[in-house]
């Protein structure tokens, strides 16, 4: 509407200081709530109207209490209460705006409203969660979600992050429901209540007690039947994980966890105890995302908090720990001290995701999850990620011009900064989260891990119960180091992409932006849009490690990048590279891949790195990160597949779990991109080739005593095999299929196997397989194994069961929103999948965007599994215009369909050039 803001900022006039909040009309039947709040505010001046957020609620009435006399010094003794001449809603801003008869005075005033809403059906704000009831009834659970804009979905407040306040809860619930929020309960009576209807019912009525001050994002509330397990932990905290009736122990795995990164977290890394008296983890049969940290209450999917022994893998175990690490470590980063805006999420994302790992190595040192065998004073905080996958994710999405920077309010790619909630929410992604965390990673390496971390505690410390931004964190990391850190991140937080180190014949070297599709017109006319340079005139201060054939133990080269190889550091480095080249040695730039770039070395240091890679001379991390390397460069049309191709054979007998992992995964890759080329029967011969000797040495039964990585390597080397053609792996994993469906109990495979099983079956039988897999799906009580069954069911290869499977997804009503748009994800993977999603998603678009386009997290997936495919020219003009004439506008999905419809360029240049290229290097 015109003359409606687009921002979702309010006025600064008037600031909640606690919120006194009460819902007395739960009703899980006909999903509505009614409730009431008291807001004890500080009036900053005189105003007549106050504007609080209000998303789909109902403000049914509204009134300002202060002292007899204005609060202006005159004793009075009495109370003084304005009532409202009108309220007036902005359904774009999302805000309510109470207008008063009088000016409201300087000073402390009390808002007393109250408000009626519906318990919705979108994840999001205070919404509803079916679950089977111990009596196998189907019954509703309430749970709120509100990161990161939808509080004003469940009361009047002021929902930004940096207005914090205290809240008091009390909440009248059915008397089969249990209810938990933040904090512990302090009085839990039956009585019997009067209904705003006017009916009589007897209720209990839940009394928690008063929060730390906190923003509201953090504020939870569920109601449910539970059963749970607990354990105090050395400092005294409790922690409760609660499960569905029934399930509790499935809960003793992530209670382990949690205890022991409550007490590593306060006692060993932040050395800030742990703000709360309790730590609560419960799993959601209906969620959006992972988990969210809600402080003292976190929520969980099902998924990423239950273990069952006998069908959880032991990728999902990983999975699981990680989650609960991450949001464990938000209770400090993020919920003690809270970025400022929104625009600074990296640094509560960023930091949660490094510190992830940090805290499962500490707790399994035996799954190794740090890649690089150098350990730090903390666990192994210097090294590199347990795979190259998070790094990775993070730099293919940062090399598009689609990406954004991290702190993303110097983005200009589609508004000039972060300030509406679709854009909020468009921003949970891997650039906050890995680029983060890895951006984070080697500016730990390059400070020092004690030094970092005593920063890190004096940051937490001086801004506790506040907020910050991301200048605060580098003025206490500088204020224990000496050095100016501000300037060292400047660009890796605030300008878009990373660089690329191009190694020339003389050994000089020079940085420019790497982009996923080199010398594209399009960046220029992109960048031009954007205002800017896309990134290609930014100058990176590189931290660049240099190992080399003949240094000592430990011997490294440690050089400032600057962008001119005349500087300090480029003439060193340039001076060492001249030396190592003469003498034909090798030398690897960006040593264990602790920098957040990519190297693209001249011919001969290629040559030299690819002898060095073959006789395992470097370690496992730099094998994997110049193969990986390789294949981006390739993809970018910066270098040769072929010459990727000839690394990833020489390393085809490679021992170390990292490097097959890598290799496997770039294979992978390229088997989607040429499944439709003519010479894609030559190029399967070749990834067997490069594959089966792998797997002789892992076969399909696990080693007694063997490494985690092996675990997880096995599923992704079958799926390869598989897709490469193998006949062996497919007559095996058929062999298994049928012995699981015969016996399900008896038979069922390993856990780590299952997915690749029930996909291969279903790509290889079809029909007879499809419908045994959904019958697994409907009788299996396994969020785990339920959700690889919808992806395997769209690994089907004819085009009717395919469109069967998109059917079964979005409307059979048997399979929760959260998992539609991994599942379409799955389905649009193939040649053929990804053009029946595009047509559904084209005609069925208006519906589609009514039913899922206020569910946060959901849309931007659905939005995505759209844009995969086909990798055509022609499909891309048709996305183009689609999307540039859409029936509705795309909202929270903008970013995720300029970012994939990027990529489809990327593969479609890649292909073109490929088809000349690949034959040849296949002969």
């Amino acid at each position: 509407m015109e003359g409606q803001k687009t921002s979702c900022r309010l006025p600064d006039t008037v600031v909640p200081v606690k919120y006194t909040l009460r819902y007395h009309d739960l009703d899980l039947d006909r999903c509505t709530f009614a409730g009431s709040v008291a807001i004890d505010c500080e009036v900053k001046s005189e105003v007549k109207t106050v504007e609080l957020h209000a998303l789909e609620l109902w403000v049914t009435s509204a009134e300002a209490v202060m002292d007899d006399g204005g609060g202006g010094g005159k004793a009075g003794g009495g109370q003084k209460k304005l009532s409202t001449v009108r309220t007036e809603y902005d359904s774009k801003a999302q805000t309510v705006t109470l207008c008063f008869v009088e000016a409201l005075p300087v000073g402390g005033v009390k808002l007393e409203l109250s408000f009626e809403g519906s318990i919705n059906d979108k994840l999001a704000g205070l919404y509803r969660s079916k679950y089977t009831g111990p009596d196998g009834e189907t019954k509703t659970m309430a749970v709120t979600q509100f990161e990161a804009t939808d509080a004003r979905r469940a009361f009047p407040c002021w929902d930004e992050p940096a207005i914090k306040a205290r809240f008091e809860l009390e909440v009248l619930a059915p008397l089969d429901r249990r209810v938990v929020s933040n904090t512990p309960v302090m009085m839990s009576n039956e009585e019997t209540a009067e209904l705003p209807s006017g009916r009589k019912e007897r209720r209990r009525r839940w009394r928690f007690a008063e929060t730390p001050v906190m923003s509201t994002y953090l504020l939870a509330l569920v109601i449910g039947e539970f059963d749970f397990v607990s354990a105090y932990n050395a400092s005294g905290v409790l922690t409760t994980v609660y499960t569905p009736v029934g399930k509790a122990e499935q809960g003793r795995f992530a209670l382990h966890v949690a205890s022991k990164a409550l007490e590593y977290y306060a006692e060993t890394v932040f050395k800030v105890p742990y703000p709360l008296q309790k730590s609560d983890l419960l799993a959601i049969p209906d969620f959006a995302a992972g988990a969210m940290e809600n402080w003292g209450c976190v929520t969980y999917r099902e998924a990423r908090l239950l273990v069952h022994e006998a069908t959880s893998s032991t990728a999902t175990k990983k999975a699981i720990a990680r989650t609960v690490c991450h949001e464990l470590a938000h209770q400090w980063f993020g919920n003690l001290v809270t970025m400022e805006w929104w625009d600074a999420l990296w640094l509560n994302e960023g930091f949660a995701r490094y510190m992830e790992f940090v805290a499962v190595d500490h707790i399994f040192p035996e799954w190794d999850i740090w890649s690089a065998l150098r350990r730090a004073e903390l666990g192994r905080l210097a090294s590199t990620f347990p795979s190259t996958s998070h790094a990775r994710a993070a730099m293919a999405l940062d090399s598009l011009v689609a990406s954004h920077p991290i702190e993303v309010k110097s983005a200009v790619m589609i508004e000039e900064q972060v300030d509406n909630p679709d854009q909020i929410n468009e921003i949970f992604d891997a650039i906050s989260y890995a680029k983060g965390a890895s951006v984070i990673r080697m500016l730990a390496g390059h400070l020092g891990v004690a030094e970092f971390m005593r920063g890190i505690h004096d940051y937490l410390v001086k801004h506790s119960y506040g907020n910050a931004r991301s200048d605060d964190l580098w003025a206490a990391l500088g204020n224990v180091t000496g050095k100016d850190v501000g300037a060292l991140m400047d660009t890796w937080t605030r300008k878009v992409g990373y660089p690329v180190l191009t190694l020339a014949e003389d050994g000089s070297t020079s940085q420019a932006r790497f982009l996923a599709m080199a010398e594209d017109p399009a960046t220029a006319t992109a960048a031009s849009a954007k205002g800017d340079d896309g990134g290609q005139g930014t100058v990176w201060r590189i931290p660049a490690r240099v190992v080399w054939e003949g240094a000592g133990e430990g011997e490294e080269l440690v050089v400032m990048l600057e962008g001119e190889s005349g500087a300090e550091g480029g003439r060193k480095l340039k001076e060492k590279v001249q030396e190592l080249q003469a003498a034909g040695k090798w030398f690897k730039i960006n040593a264990g891949q602790r920098g957040f770039f990519k190297v693209n070395y001249n011919e001969g240091g290629w040559t030299n790195l690819s002898r060095a890679m073959q006789t395992r001379a470097i370690s496992p991390a730099d094998r994997a990160g110049a193969v990986s390397d390789a294949f981006s460069l390739a993809a970018a049309g910066r270098a040769s597949t072929g010459v990727a191709l000839g690394l990833a054979s020489k390393l085809r007998d490679d021992p170390d779990s990292l490097v097959r992992q890598t290799v496997v995964s770039s294979l992978l890759d390229l088997i989607s991109l040429y499944s439709e080329e003519t010479f894609f029967g030559k190029f399967q011969e070749l990834v067997r080739s490069i594959c089966l000797p792998m797997w002789e040495s892992i076969t399909w039964t696990a080693a007694e005593g063997e490494p985690q990585r092996v675990a997880t390597l096995r599923p992704l080397l079958l799926r390869t095999l598989h897709l490469s053609g193998s006949v062996e792996v497919d007559e095996e994993a058929l062999r298994r299929f049928d012995a699981y469906v015969n016996d399900r109990a008896g038979s069922a495979p390993p856990a780590d196997l299952r997915y690749v099983i029930l996909a291969t079956a279903v790509g290889v039988r079809g029909d007879s397989a499809f419908r045994q897999v959904i019958e697994i799906y409907r009788t299996s009580d396994s969020g785990e194994e339920k959700r690889q069954c919808l992806s395997a069911i769209g690994k089907a290869r004819d085009a009717a069961l395919l469109s069967e499977a998109m059917g079964f997804i979005l409307d059979s009503g048997e399979v929760r929103l959260q998992d539609a748009g991994l599942s379409l994800a799955s389905l649009a993977t193939s040649a053929l999948g990804s053009k029946l999603v595009w047509t559904a998603f084209r005609e069925r678009y208006v519906e589609l965007h009514d039913r899922f386009s206020d569910t946060g997290f959901i849309w931007p997936m659905l939005v995505g599994s759209a844009v995969m495919g086909p990798r055509t020219p022609e499909h891309l003009t048709e996305l183009e215009a689609f999307f540039n004439d859409a029936p509705k506008p795309v909202g929270a999905g903008e970013r995720k369909w300029l970012q994939n419809f990027e990529k489809l360029r990327v593969q479609v240049a890649q292909l073109a050039r490929d088809r000349n290229t690949v034959p040849q290097a296949l002969r």
